[in-house]
């Protein structure tokens, strides 16, 4: 009952608040209703203020969704971006009058990733400082993103992600404006703008104004947001007031955009209200910053860190360490005096006090209604100024002043005041810590210093009063550190001066660990500057030694050498009485240096009993959620280790839960919320957990450090173990340190996985060294796997590359060590790679003192056993057995086939001679080749030639004969001073030079000669085979050079560009059309044009001269000639002209010709023809067309019969013409006596028997021919008197078909040019385009795609693909270029 009453109670006092608050804000609208003038801003700013205040008030479906479900943000900012997004009205006041507002929109083009435009509509925002894009147009434009991680920052701080953003292509509409944006993607950017549809028709718009959005009064969706980064480079200077309470007409470079109120409407109609300033934060929220912060920690408790990193400064931190150098100073009492470095300079920090007077006005409503928290601040700034910390100053807006917002952290009783020097102003971003230089960390870090306190027989431990506050900062600086405070509200407010480092400044950690680090390097006792240099965790000492005397006399000296710095020590503790003025009993958080405002798990100290144990202050640990129990496992204080086996739990948890995927405040899956309880049930056990301090024995004489590793598929990790013993050989076992870690997601093998914990050894055993003042006479590392010793005991060249990097980390870390083998039952580092659970760890004696054997004599210990028998992850030996000739000195070293060019060769070689000098000690001048290097470099590489070349090398080395049947008899050859084999010939006596005299003796199929042929043939640009030959004589004799000279001539691909040779395949078969008789002229007809001819238009004078056609028909079988003059070269005329040959000649079955325009024309027109007319033709005519063939393009040869025709009918046409130009009438009767001659030519030679008939002639084939003839019998065998006159004249028709079979067609059988066959074109072959008009290196570079081979299955046309596409062409028009292989 009690519960309830005090539940009831508390309702009631809210009820009570919330009634008054309703109450006030009633009347405030009442007030303002009762005016009859328009609001002015003030008062509609103390009302929304007065509505901010009504919010917890009022019920929840009475407020927006969109800001319910938002998150406000719990700090301030740093480094914002401000974006734009719109938040809409909760809610209707009063009746009060309201008009609406036009926001700036503009059409604009938007392009895609394949350059197309897409109209997208766009706000004009100078309130934000970047882009934003909707989702819905970035889709539709398909453009690439990068990925991020921002948060947006709303009106009232309401929170929302983005993680894409892109960059866009934007111009205007006219085109005249283009830019490039960097675009945040969000799904919505705004409700639609404006939200309702506007009369516009009482504004006066001038009629010359281009408007960027004419539609800017309806309803549409918004696609682009344009912020502030190019806001100002779009507005113009221009500007139109169209009246009061009117919008107002702005020039952009968009267009004219129309923004600004319109007239007053009741509010009756729901308005939202938009606010298009949003801030992104590169930062997570205030409180999952927290959890990240302390989660990252807690994985950094687990790292081993490496000391020479901290010797590795960045640029800025360099500079830093610079200006401490250069500006710091020593007052006159001791005391440090810095400057604040800075990277920027203050001046871009601005309207920061304004800024503080608002944080201040919040800060004291919050401590006037908590009277306890008021006391102590104002106990705490009036000790601030009493110790003069800080001062008085004038409260005035200078212009480089910058003011610090400050609020209190209550740590149990103790109030602290914290300054936030991160904290920006409205109208820039930059803050004070933003500023400033960090600095680098001087001091060690908590692990080395919590190592040597466990070393220590006697402790003691104090911290800095004061630290930060005792360090001065200079004057000049001081009006950076500026902040507003009064003690009463009723006083005016006051500005005060920081005059010392300021907790919460970026700078500040370094300048005070700094100070004391220099007085460390000033210190002249090196015992005492040790101390200050290494003990020392940001204020905090943690130090002892063996001695007593000795430890109390570093407490004396130390103390006097920070007081004369006046940095007083305090706090005392120690494991001794005697060792500070006052013993206490009580504990000691060693959380040191820590900032958290309370810790739920911790490292703590018992002076008394000098041991170490785990406070735990919780008592329930739910773990509902992803942030419950990250609040929980990232508070778990334990850099030593020491309770690694249940943090491993914790560590596999965190893995899991990472894998699901879950937001943080989403409800665990039931398994993984099982195992959270399975493994924190029995979390405060480890308060009666006690570790001792110190690990050693008292006065030892023997000091050994034993590590073990172990792996599973979970987890691996290293226990670290320091065994000691005195003179009466008593054995202390202590465990000192551990570290674990977590398995790869990625499943890997057990023995790669027993190597990471092996590394993870050998980094402990370094940092343990490093860390420790004292040193052990042995170190032996212990694993259970026998795969890592044999991989250690291999060399790492061996091993595969994941192996090989470890093992050769872990030898050169542990050089020092022995690695040894133990059982999986005796390895204490099993727990670390299984864990346990938080009731066994305490009766754990092997986990606390190791294995039992490590107290017994080293005799009994574990023996190693090794195989190194098939280790896994091994590289495969290749041996190579090389039998070098005992007679010669020299080994080819020298591959020629690796070499393409000679001059990669020669240098090659030169820098290979240059290293072998420089190992002899004999190192070059230069950074590059000197001529005397590239000469010997050749010398040496003709050498090894001559020797692979000529066996007979080796015979004058000896000085012996050469064989009579020798190749080099003829030539007389000899070894000259550099045993190199020359030309002994004829020109001894000339004053030519010794290399032309005595040239020297190449084999021209030598790789080399090659080379060196196609360098002379590149440096003599491109000279032909005989200039080429007679440029390399001048040095060199290749044996069999010319043959050689040509085929470097013929393969080189610019000198066979040049020749443009095309591929002339052997001369195919005639096609069928000309090979078969018995049917009637022209019924295959080849057609050709010949032209122009000049031609004049009448006779007389003023006659024009205009161009006329001639167009050719030839029979192919019988070779007869028809000739019409044709006006032009349209399709058109060329279809009259087929009509009347057809009306004299007949209709044929085939009809061939080039591929000219007109005939490709007056196919497609017949084609179109007689599909459309098919039903007025006649049956004949339309069931047995015509049959177009067309040679592929630019191939006359193909149409050979009549061009030969072509060349018949100029002939006879020039003769007869002269200088004339005959009409159309007299040119046409020329050609029809030309037809009757050319048809007049005998088809075969004529013969000497007066008996034969006369010579067989086209025309034979055309007198009495019928346009369309019948089918008749044979009459070859009829006697002539038999047969009437009718058929004795078809008779006489087949005797000419039997003539033309015996007598013309035998002549067809000889093949007059391309007679032998050529290698034929393959697929794939590179090849260039012959044209006429280019010259050879112009013409277009093509592969052959397909080639098309006749029925004698010779290919004659090919599809060659080039850059401009795929194009057909005969082989008369390719060039084939020469394939790069050997020559």
């Amino acid at each position: 009952m009690t519960e309830n009453n005090k539940e009831f109670a508390e309702l009631t006092k809210k009820r009570s608040n919330f009634k008054g608050r309703i109450t006030i804000f009633s009347g405030f609208v009442q007030l303002l209703e009762n005016k009859t003038t328009q609001l002015s801003s003030k008062e509609a700013n103390e009302l929304e203020l007065r509505f901010d205040k009504l919010k917890p008030a009022v019920p929840a479906e009475r407020v927006d969704s969109s800001i319910i479900s938002a998150t406000p943000s719990a700090g301030n900012p740093i480094n914002n971006l401000t974006l734009s997004a719109s938040v809409s009205s909760a809610s209707q006041v009063g009746t009060r009058r309201r008009g609406d507002v036009l926001l700036s929109t503009a059409l604009v083009k938007l392009y895609d990733s394949n350059n197309r435009e897409h109209i997208g509509r766009a706000v004009l925002d100078s309130g934000s400082t970047s882009c934003l894009l909707s989702d819905k147009m970035f889709r539709l434009l398909n453009l690439p993103y990068d990925h991020i991680d921002r948060r947006v920052l709303g009106i009232n701080n309401v929170t929302s992600r983005i993680n894409k953003m892109c960059h866009l292509h934007m111009k205007s509409l006219n085109e005249q404006f283009s830019i490039n944006l960097n675009c945040f993607i969000l799904p919505s950017l705004t409700d639609n703008v404006p939200c309702r549809p506007l009369d516009v028709s009482s504004l006066n718009i001038p009629t010359d104004v281009c408007l960027a959005d004419p539609h800017f009064h309806s309803p549409s969706s918004v696609d682009l947001i344009i912020g502030a980064d190019v806001f100002w480079d779009i507005l113009g200077s221009q500007r139109i007031n169209l009246g009061r309470d009117q919008p107002t007409l702005c020039e952009t470079k968009l267009g004219w955009i129309v923004s600004g109120p319109m007239k007053l409407l009741p509010l009756s109609v729901s308005n939202p209200i938009r606010c298009n300033f949003v801030n992104t934060d590169s930062t997570s929220d205030m409180s999952n910053d927290n959890i990240q912060n302390q989660l990252a920690r807690f994985w950094t408790l687990e790292e081993v860190n490496n000391l020479n990193n901290r010797s590795i400064l960045s640029s800025e931190q360099k500079l830093c360490e610079e200006h401490f150098t250069k500006y710091t100073s020593r007052l006159s009492d001791g005391r440090f005096q810095v400057r604040i470095p800075l990277k920027y300079d203050s001046t871009v920090l601005s309207d920061t006090l304004f800024r503080a007077k608002q944080c201040f006005i919040s800060l004291e409503r919050k401590l006037l209604k908590e009277p306890k928290l008021y006391k102590m601040y104002r106990e705490f700034m009036s000790e601030y100024q009493t110790l003069g910390h800080m001062s008085e100053c004038e409260l005035v807006s200078e212009c480089n002043a910058n003011f610090i917002p400050h609020h209190g952290i209550l740590r149990g009783s103790k109030l602290r005041v914290v300054f936030n020097a991160s904290f920006s102003s409205k109208t820039n971003n930059a803050t004070f810590n933003s500023i400033q230089m960090v600095g680098p960390t001087v001091q060690d870090d908590l692990l080395s210093i919590l190592l040597r306190f466990r070393q220590h027989k006697y402790i003691i431990i104090a911290d800095v009063e004061k630290m930060y506050r005792q360090i001065l900062v200079h004057p000049s600086d001081r009006h950076l550190q500026r902040i507003i405070w009064r003690d009463d509200p009723a006083e005016p407010l006051k500005a005060f001066e920081l005059n010392t480092v300021t907790y919460g400044t970026a700078s500040a950690p370094f300048l005070a660990t700094r100070c004391l680090k220099q007085l460390g390097l000033e210190c002249d006792d090196k015992r005492i500057a040790e101390v200050i240099l290494h003990d020392f965790y940001v204020d905090d000492l943690l130090t002892g030694g063996d001695d007593l005397s000795t430890v109390l006399e570093i407490r004396n000296k130390v103390s006097a050498t920070l007081a004369s710095a006046q940095l007083p020590l305090r706090k005392w503790k120690s494991n001794d009485p005697q060792l500070v003025s006052e013993f206490t009993k009580s504990s000691h958080d060693l959380n040191i240096g820590g900032i958290e405002p309370s810790k739920t798990l911790g490292l703590g100290w018992y002076p008394e009993s000098d041991q170490l144990y785990f406070p735990i202050s919780a008592s329930k640990f739910e773990g509902n959620s992803k942030r419950e129990i990250l609040s929980v496992v990232s508070q778990i204080f334990d850099p030593l280790g020491l309770a690694s086996p249940v943090i491993i739990k914790f560590k596999m948890l965190l893995q899991s839960l990472w894998l699901q995927n879950l937001s943080w405040d989403d409800s665990l899956p039931s398994t993984v919320h099982k195992n959270w309880l399975d493994i924190s049930k029995n979390l405060n056990v480890l308060n009666n957990l006690r570790v001792p301090r110190c690990v050693l024995v008292q006065s030892f004489v023997q000091l050994e450090f034993h590590i073990f590793s172990d792996a599973s598929e979970q987890a691996y990790g290293a226990c670290f173990y320091v065994r000691s013993v005195d003179s009466h050989g008593k054995i202390l076992v202590r465990l000192l340190c551990a570290k674990s870690r977590v398995a790869p997601i990625k499943a890997t093998t057990i023995p790669r996985l027993e190597l990471c914990g092996a590394q993870v050894a050998a980094k402990l055993y370094e940092k343990v060294t490093s860390s420790l003042r004292v040193q052990a006479t042995r170190t032996v590392i212990w694993t259970d796997s026998t795969i890592v010793l044999g991989w250690l005991k291999m060399l790492p060249c061996k091993l595969n590359t994941f192996v090989r990097n470890r093992v050769g980390d872990i030898l050169d870390r542990t050089s020092n060590c022995t690695w040894r083998h133990v059982s999986s039952e005796d390895n204490p580092a099993d727990y670390v790679s299984r864990g346990v659970s938080v009731g066994a760890l305490e009766s754990l004696d092997m986990w606390w003192s190791g294995p039992s054997f490590l107290k017994e004599p080293e005799t009994r210990w574990p023996s190693t056993v090794i195989n190194s028998e098939s280790l896994p992850e091994t590289r495969t030996e290749i041996s190579c057995l090389a039998k070098s000739d005992t007679s010669s000195d020299i080994i080819n070293l020298i591959n020629f086939d690796r070499f393409s060019k000679f001059n990669r060769l020669k240098r090659t070689v030169a820098y290979m001679l240059r290293f072998i000098e420089a190992c002899q000690g004999r190192r070059s001048k230069t950074d590059f080749l000197t001529d005397s290097e590239l000469s010997k470099s050749l010398r040496v590489i003709v050498s090894m030639v001559q020797r692979e070349s000529f066996p007979e090398y080796e015979t004058l080395i000896q000085k012996k004969s050469l064989p009579k049947k020798s190749a080099l008899i003829k030539f007389n050859a000899f070894l000259d001073e550099n045993n190199l084999l020359r030309v002994g010939g004829r020109l001894g006596n000339s004053e030519f030079s010794y290399d032309k005299k005595y040239p020297l003796i190449l084999q021209s199929t030598h790789r080399f000669t090659k080379l060196l042929f196609e360098y002379e043939h590149t440096k003599l640009m491109h000279a032909g085979p005989q200039l080429l030959l007679a440029s390399i004589r001048e040095v060199y004799w290749p044996i069999g050079g010319r043959n050689l000279a040509k085929a470097i001539y013929r393969r080189c691909i610019k000198c066979t560009r040049m020749k443009g040779k095309v591929v002339a395949p052997i001369m195919g078969n005639l096609p069928q059309q000309r090979l078969t008789p018995g049917g009637f002229p022209f019924e295959s007809v080849g057609i050709d044009y010949a032209g122009p001819i000049s031609s004049a238009s009448r006779q007389g004078r003023g006659c024009r001269i205009v161009k006329v056609y001639i167009a050719i028909f030839i029979c192919l079988t019988t070779k007869a000639i028809h000739l019409e003059l044709v006006s032009d070269l349209t399709s058109n005329s060329y279809i009259s002209t087929i009509k009347k040959f057809i009306s004299r000649r007949g209709k044929p079955r085939h009809l061939s010709s080039d591929n000219g325009k007109s005939f490709i024309g007056a196919y497609n027109d017949l084609a179109r023809f007689l599909q459309d007319n098919s039903s007025s033709l006649s049956s004949d005519f339309a069931n047995e067309g015509i049959d177009f063939h067309f040679i592929p393009a630019y191939s006359p040869h193909f149409g050979g019969i009549w061009e030969a025709g072509v060349k018949s009918v100029k002939f006879h046409l020039y003769r007869v013409l002269g200088n004339c130009n005959f009409t159309f009438d007299e040119l046409y009767t020329v050609l029809t006596q030309i037809e009757a001659i050319l048809n007049s030519r005998p088809l075969t030679p004529l013969s000497s028997d007066p008996d034969d008939f006369t010579a067989l002639t086209p025309g034979h084939f055309l007198i009495g021919r019928p346009l369309t003839g019948l089918p008749v019998k044979d009459y070859q065998e009829i006697k002539t008197n038999h047969l009437s006159r009718y058929h004795r004249i078809e008779q006489l028709r087949q005797h000419f078909w039997a003539r033309w079979t015996k007598e013309y067609v035998s002549e067809l059988q000889i093949r007059t040019k391309w007679q032998v066959p050529t290698q034929p074109m393959q697929i794939n072959s590179l090849v260039l385009l012959k044209e006429d008009h280019l010259p050879p290196l112009k013409w277009k570079l093509g592969r052959i795609v397909a080639l098309y081979p006749g029925k004698d299955n010779v290919a004659r046309v090919a599809d060659v693909k080039t850059s401009t596409g795929v194009i057909k062409r005969s082989f008369s028009r390719i060039c084939p270029l020469p394939i790069s292989d050997s020559v």
